[in-house]
């Protein structure tokens, strides 16, 4: 017997009856392997029963073939099985992804819609944003001509760096020089601190000295002169001269540029060319103790007169050597105020200075007083109307006081003090609080004066009151200038014989104007003279300039002067340097003189201002080369009402019975108010302007000082306004009794 192994179960082979039986030997298997090899066992006998095989042998050579073969058949029909099993989990991821692709699809082709459409709307855009947007060679000269009035080409280049280096205009340098002019430190503060493009301070330094300003007649300036005079027409190149002394240091210098000691000098003489129907002045001549002579006027009238510019007047005060000057050109007569020009032997008119001689008008009025055909006009009805404005509280003389007539030697120098002591508001007051004969021709005096400076020191021809105009030789302003030339001509200071030099003056000025007038008028068919071109303003405006870096009483030194006038000839004149005739409109004061003003007075006082800021000739030639607070609601404010009950419920809205003084102060402030609100509360009848309201007389109640004063320009308060004034008047008096403020907190209460 035999002992096989077929597919791990063990076979013996023996022979018995000539048969072969297997028999199984189970060595040490496991139970239930035995039990299952048992049936294995007899499965396999029966097979072999059944089967034809000779032996054993062959018959489990037979079996293992046929079980190999299949094992192989079920080994690749796994592998089929597995490879359609991973087919088929990859179709249904297929599935899957076709899907969601199918979607992404979807949503794609619905942003693609709107895409396309945006894309539209884009191009759309694009083309007109190409039709509207400026390229880029367009970008600089485009920012040019935008920011033109801050900065000019050159300093655009620089900023953008489109050069390094640029070769400065007439006009930048001549702005730069003017910036120069108020100092280093503001002009190293632009440059270094805030890198604003400007010429180099060696470049002004050139550019200053390329023209020539010396002692003597200034040539160079006189030949720019005439470039700028070929400009203009005939009419605007005549032109008026005037002249004047300026206290400098006196000192000596040595001039490094033109190596040369200068002083020590007391005055700097100053000639000055100034467009009577034109913008433009230019100063012609400089002299340090140079006394003004013949020699020197008709010099200088012969070299403007050969570069086009014809001189018709000549403007000074009545100092004494000045009317030297007239007496040697023949013109110091009051019936002939004039000489003959050296070339065109046209008549050449002197002025003497208005505020000038209203300045001397007021000293001798206060210091002697006049006597007029028998009627003594003296200072005094003046004092006591200052005495009786202090027992008023309100009063509307506020711009009089006792420094209108006492004043030092320096304060009478000030013109705005005379023409306030001399004016229309004086004489009213005069006439309304004072009804002595002394007072009442006193009042007629200072009318009088007041018409005829108006009319000698006119700005526009816009003004509403005919004597405030520029001249034009109409019938109320030649009634005016005769009323005050005939005062003149029969008044006598007191304990005097004879007419004194001013009120020569005053005639000359008046018989200058009339004449003047009518050779214009004749020459060149103008409508109007502003007379305020035939004064010493622009030459007080101009020494107000060279004494600015070191205040009013700065006296600098001859070098000093030379430097400062060349800066200021070439340089843009400053606007913040305006000094002018002390006018009753001029802004500094506006606030409480310029109540009554109309809007035609407000162009005049404009005109005024654009006057005293014009270029000189050479500078304008190379230039050319409302809050509303949130308030707290009404229910925070009931504690404080609550609080205030009490007071409101004691003050009556009846109009106070005070002195007339004070009344007539109450009224014209209230009607102050009533100007400055009546357009912002139109819901309040504050009252109206006086020309507005009609002339019926009530003789149970006469004209109130606002109305005497008044020539048609002042708000008259309403009498509701009036009644509101007085209550707020008496609330202010009771939280603040006997005149004191009271200095607790909450000081402003709600009402």
């Amino acid at each position: 017997m035999k002992i096989c192994v077929i597919n791990g179960h063990y076979f013996a082979r023996e022979k018995k009856f000539g048969s072969q039986r297997i028999m199984i030997n189970p060595h040490t298997i496991p139970e239930q392997e035995q039990i299952d090899r048992v049936d294995e066992h007899q499965r396999i006998n029966e097979l072999y029963e059944r089967n034809d095989s000779k032996s054993a042998s062959d018959f489990v050579d037979h079996e293992a073939s046929v079980l190999i073969s299949d094992q192989e058949k079920i080994q690749n029909l796994e592998a089929v099985i597995a490879t359609l099993t991973e087919e088929i989990d990859f179709c249904r991821k297929l599935r899957k992804d076709n899907s969601f692709l199918l979607k992404q699809k979807k949503i794609l082709l619905q942003q693609n819609k709107k895409l396309k459409l945006r894309n539209t709307v884009l191009k759309n855009r694009i083309r007109v944003l190409e039709q509207t947007t400026i390229q880029h060679h367009e970008i600089v000269p485009l920012m040019k001509k935008k920011l033109s009035k801050t900065l000019s080409g050159n300093q655009i280049d620089l900023i953008l760096k489109r050069k390094k280096r640029v070769r400065w205009t007439k006009k930048e340098l001549g702005a730069a020089l003017t910036l120069r002019y108020f100092g280093k430190r503001p002009y190293m503060y632009m440059t270094d601190d805030m890198h604003f493009p400007l010429p180099a301070r060696a470049t002004i330094q050139r550019y200053i000295k390329s023209i020539n300003i010396k002692q003597g007649i200034l040539a160079d300036v006189l030949n720019l002169m005439e470039s700028y005079a070929k400009t203009l027409i005939p009419r605007d190149r005549e032109c008026v001269i005037s002249f004047d002394e300026m206290k400098v240091t006196h000192i000596l210098e040595y001039d490094v540029g033109a190596d040369e000691v200068l002083g020590p000098h007391n005055y700097l003489q100053v000639v000055m060319a100034r467009g009577i129907f034109n913008k433009w002045k230019q100063p012609i001549f400089i002299g340090f103790d140079q006394k003004m002579t013949k020699d020197i006027i008709l010099s200088l009238i012969k070299k403007l007169s050969e570069r086009m510019i014809n001189v018709v007047a000549i403007v000074s005060d009545n100092c004494q050597t000045n009317i030297s000057c007239w007496r040697d050109l023949g013109a110091h007569d009051i019936t002939k105020p004039y000489f003959n020009h050296p070339v065109t032997n046209k008549n050449v008119y002197v002025f003497p200075d208005a505020p000038h001689l209203i300045k001397l008008l007021r000293n001798w009025l206060i210091d002697t007083g006049f006597d007029y055909k028998g009627s003594i006009i003296t200072a005094d009805p003046l004092r006591k109307l200052v005495e009786e404005r202090k027992d008023a509280e309100i009063t509307p003389l506020f711009k009089l006081n006792e420094n209108h007539l006492t004043m030092s030697p320096q304060e009478r120098q000030n013109v705005r003090r005379a023409v306030q002591l001399l004016s229309h508001t004086t004489a009213t007051a005069l006439r309304r609080y004072q009804s002595d004969d002394a007072s009442q021709t006193l009042a007629e005096f200072i009318e009088t004066v007041d018409c005829w400076f108006s009319i000698s020191n006119s700005y526009s021809p816009w003004a509403k009151i005919a004597y405030k105009r520029s001249y034009t030789g109409k019938e109320e302003q030649e009634k005016s200038l005769d009323k005050m030339y005939e005062l003149i001509s029969n008044m006598t200071a007191l304990n005097k014989t004879s007419m004194q030099t001013f009120q020569k003056s005053i005639l000359m000025h008046i018989t200058s104007l009339k004449m003047l007038y009518k050779d214009m008028q004749k020459k060149h068919q103008v409508d109007f003279i502003s007379t305020h071109k035939l004064n010493q303003d622009i030459l007080e405006n101009f020494f107000s300039q060279l004494r600015q870096k070191g205040g009013v009483y700065d006296h600098p030194s001859p070098l000093s002067c030379l430097h400062r006038i060349r800066m200021i000839v070439i340089g843009k004149s400053p606007t913040i340097l305006i000094n002018q005739t002390n006018l009753e409109t001029n802004r500094n004061t506006r606030l409480g003189e310029n109540i009554c003003l109309m809007e035609q007075h407000e162009n005049a006082n404009e005109d005024c201002l654009s006057e005293q800021n014009q270029d000189f000739m050479s500078v304008t030639l190379f230039t050319e080369a409302d809050v509303i607070p949130d308030l707290p609601d009404n229910a925070l404010n009931a504690h404080e009402m609550d609080d205030e009950s009490e007071i409101l419920s004691t003050i009556s809205s009846t109009i106070p019975d005070l002195p007339e003084q004070d009344s007539d102060g109450f009224e014209y402030i209230v009607g102050y108010l009533g100007k400055k609100f009546h357009k912002k509360h139109p819901h309040i009848d504050q009252g109206t302007y006086s020309f507005k309201i009609t002339s019926d007389h009530n003789y149970s109640k006469p004209p109130s000082f606002v109305k005497h004063l008044s020539t048609g320009g002042l708000f008259v308060p309403s009498h509701s306004f009036l009644k509101l004034g007085s209550k707020m008047e008496k609330i202010f008096q009771k939280l603040h009794p006997d005149g004191t403020l009271d200095k607790k907190p909450g000081i402003v209460k709600t009402g």
